[in-house]
């Protein structure tokens, strides 16, 4: 009870400072005063002075109020945009996933194949190599051709029991037998380098008839990279500089900046075709019959 006729108290001063603050102001106004008047207004000086103080001590309390406020929907509006992104990551990867599994079956009929995520790449070879989290223990071995959704990545080198490293196609280390799809008029494959993410075709006929935009896939030679996988588009012709031959340049579909999950495949032996075509045959059959079930049961 005490306190609260304290703080009754304490309202009812900071009330009246106010009051002669106005008072005072008021005086303040006339253009000529007396000695009583200008004696009056000296004493309210003081008076003025503290109600100026609680004046400015409120607007700078509601402006931290407000200010605190900002701050913390700042803080919210930043953790919202987190949780975005990471929404908008885990579905770019989900999406990479399952186009990576519709690969990986469209592939189940010829090829055997190893999903594998990329988890580490070197800055100062960006261009060059990738790790990834698969090796020896999953059948991996050097020189299998590795790809994702968007085309040819590369083919796998140094391998260890869990990891291996694959050289990226744009890297001017490696090469591979190249071909027009449209024509089928076959070419020596070879990274630019430098980090310019292009290859170059060479080797092709002087009187070859190729056109901007034409794909190009890999044509088998060399026995390391199938045939017919897509590596990317003419996107300029040149004529080499002994002037016998012609040479483009290709941009791969393959987005090398961006490469998170990749699949490992190689050929199918005699043996593994023969399995895979034997669990297809097994897997039609129990289809078929699943969908003869529901049809007498309608």
């Amino acid at each position: 009870m005490i306190e609260l006729i304290k703080r009754w108290k304490f309202l009812g001063l900071i009330l009246l400072l106010i009051a002669l603050l106005l008072l005072a102001r008021s005086c303040g106004n006339s253009d000529s005063l007396s000695g009583a008047e200008s004696a009056a207004k000296e004493k309210w000086v003081p008076i003025s002075a503290v109600g100026n103080f609680f004046s400015n001590f409120f607007d700078f309390s509601t402006k931290k109020g407000l200010q605190a406020e900002i701050d913390s929907l700042n803080e919210e509006l930043a953790k919202l945009k987190t949780e975005s992104q990471i929404s908008d990551d885990v579905a770019s990867e989900n999406g990479e996933l399952r186009a990576l599994l519709t690969l990986k079956e469209e592939y189940a009929s010829t090829w055997v194949t190893v999903a594998a995520e990329v988890t580490a790449r070197d800055a100062d070879n960006w261009y060059e190599k990738l790790t990834i989290n698969k090796g020896s223990a999953d059948g991996i071995t050097e020189n299998m051709a590795v790809v994702n959704e968007d085309g040819l990545i590369g083919k796998t080198v140094n391998v260890t029991k869990n990891t291996a490293d694959v050289l990226l196609i744009i890297d001017s280390g490696g090469s591979l037998g190249g071909m027009l799809q449209e024509s089928s008029i076959e070419g020596v494959l070879q990274g630019i380098g430098g980090g310019k993410g292009l290859i170059t075709m060479t080797k092709l006929p002087y009187n070859a008839d190729i056109q901007l935009n034409d794909v190009v896939v890999s044509s088998g030679v060399g026995g390391v990279f199938p045939a017919g996988l897509l590596v990317g588009t003419v996107i300029k012709v040149n004529t080499s500089s002994d002037g016998l031959s012609k040479e483009a340049i290709v941009e791969p579909y393959c987005d090398f900046d961006d490469i998170k999950f990749v699949l490992v495949i190689h050929p199918m032996t005699e043996e593994e075709a023969a399995a895979a075509a034997s669990s297809k045959a097994e897997t039609d059959d129990a289809d078929a019959d699943d969908n003869s079930g529901e049809d007498t049961s309608e």
